[in-house]
């Protein structure tokens, strides 16, 4: 990976904070932001959400 790459990976936002983020501007009350972060990492990961959860937390 060439330093512009790797520069380039560092501006972008991070999965969760893009979320919250995006969760925040439609108007998601402040303790439900990344609700449902945790259900997504498990489907992407063939586990349940129960057990992301557990990670997460």
């Amino acid at each position: 990976m060439s330093i512009t790459e790797m520069i380039a990976a560092l501006a972008r936002p991070a999965p969760l904070q893009s979320q919250r983020h995006e969760q925040a501007r439609a108007g998601v009350p402040a303790e439900e932001l990344g609700t449902g972060v945790a259900a997504q990492i498990a489907l992407a990961r063939r586990e349940s959400p129960a057990r992301q959860t557990q990670r997460t937390a």
